[in-house]
């Protein structure tokens, strides 16, 4: 999944780009569970978002933790990386850069 070559569809281009209220992963696991791979696992590559969201599911679910909490506690934390955390649109932080989609 993170290498990209798992053949999964990336669920952003799936969801209509007008949509304006959050995406819950619930919702995407449903409607990415019906399509069919775009190719067969470690045979290609293609970028996908979905590939990193199922990654982080089973995290939380092995973990016990949610993201933010595991990345800072046993990733960033141990290797003093002090100005580091995980994205949280939410949040307003000073000279971050944000992504976009054309």
């Amino acid at each position: 999944c993170l290498s990209h070559t798992a053949g999964l569809k990336d669920y952003l281009g799936t969801f209509n780009a007008m949509r304006t209220e959050p995406i819950r992963s619930r919702e995407i696991f449903q409607r990415m569970g019906t399509m069919k791979l775009d190719f067969a696992a470690g045979t290609a590559w293609s970028y996908s978002n979905t590939g990193y969201l199922l990654a982080t599911e089973v995290l939380e679910n092995v973990s016990k933790e949610p993201y933010g909490r595991f990345m800072s506690e046993r990733i960033f934390k141990p290797l003093g990386m002090t100005r580091t955390g995980t994205s949280d649109p939410n949040r307003v932080v000073k000279n971050r850069a944000r992504g976009y989609n054309p």
